[in-house]
């Protein structure tokens, strides 16, 4: 005798098989060596250094900003970046070819308050 829960669990693991076979990649990937690499430039030092975007061979960190020293000098050592801005103001001057990243924690939203 065959239970409720096996033919539920049976049920959404087909289901589950199903979907995964049949679906498609979105997009085409990025050519492991590309002509231009993206610059970023990495904003916020606390949240921002949790990301892996000098991993990627397309990919260059160019400069970090944020406030406070400490975590400036933390983005410096994660990013292996020798330019570091004290305000955000002051990178968009000087890097004029790298795309800003601003990171910070996402917060929850309340309405009314």
């Amino acid at each position: 005798m065959t239970s409720r829960r096996e033919v539920l669990f049976a049920a959404g693991a087909t289901a589950l098989l199903s979907q995964r076979l049949a679906a498609k990649a979105v997009g085409r990937p990025a050519p492991l060596q590309a002509s231009k690499k993206v610059r970023l430039a990495i904003v916020g030092g606390s949240f921002g250094a949790q990301f892996q975007f000098h991993e990627h061979p397309n990919c260059v960190v160019a400069a970090v900003t944020d406030l406070r020293a400490d975590r400036r000098r933390r983005l410096t050592e994660v990013y292996r970046c020798d330019n570091a801005y004290r305000s955000l103001e002051e990178l968009l001057k000087a890097e004029k070819n790298s795309t800003p990243s601003p990171s910070s924690p996402a917060r929850p939203i309340t309405s009314g308050t």
